[in-house]
């Protein structure tokens, strides 16, 4: 039972991580954009 339920949350974790990390990579992205366009003017 142990076993199973440590199996279970490090199968979560990946899972809930990935669109985290792909997500804060595009905010990463937008907030440079916006940099970029404020420096331009």
């Amino acid at each position: 039972m142990i076993q199973k339920s440590k199996k279970k949350t490090t199968v979560k974790i990946p899972l809930l991580v990935k669109p985290v990390l792909v997500a804060y990579a595009l905010l990463l992205r937008v907030v440079s954009d916006l940099f970029i366009t404020l420096q331009r003017k």
